[in-house]
């Protein structure tokens, strides 16, 4: 019943996030079979999801499925809150928001810790580079005369004329 679809739509996600592609897709078609027979109100899992296989499907050159009526297109928009879902018409978003909004709200605050956290190792990143930028390069012993006076033999032997 419910609790199985959820189950599954938990696990999809969780292949997804793994990249695990395959499994996702079939634990998300398992997930889809078992809401058909209850009455699962959307869930972050199951927009996430529908989001991977929705820009899966779009990066192939695939139509997208509206969420509420099922049209095929290339010209959804998306919603504007979470973007794991997208529909044909105003009248279709609509008319979905009422189980959508329960589900919409969790995936939009799971994207932005998401993205929250891909900010936080950017800049961690970036801050270990400008820290590694900073350390003083690497003395070999050499002094600059020496160097110059080098550099100036070299340019003025026959290799260089």
């Amino acid at each position: 019943g419910d609790a199985r679809a959820r189950a599954y739509f938990d696990l999809a996600m969780i292949a997804f996030q793994e990249k695990d592609t395959a499994a996702g897709k079939s634990l998300y078609k398992q997930a889809l079979r078992e809401e058909a027979e209850s009455s699962v109100v959307e869930s972050s899992s199951k927009l996430m999801c529908e989001s991977f296989m929705a820009s899966s499907s779009c990066k192939s050159g695939g139509a997208r499925e509206c969420h509420h009526c099922g049209k095929l297109s290339n010209d959804l928009k998306h919603c504007s809150a979470c973007k794991a879902v997208a529909y044909c018409s105003k009248d279709c978003q609509r008319a979905a928001w009422k189980t959508h909004k329960h589900g919409c709200q969790e995936a939009a605050r799971l994207k932005m810790e998401s993205l929250g956290q891909q900010r936080q190792e950017h800049t961690e990143a970036v801050a270990a580079r400008t820290k590694q930028s900073k350390q003083r390069p690497i003395d070999y012993g050499l002094k600059a005369e020496a160097v110059w006076e080098e550099a100036c033999s070299l340019t003025s032997s026959e290799h260089f004329q």
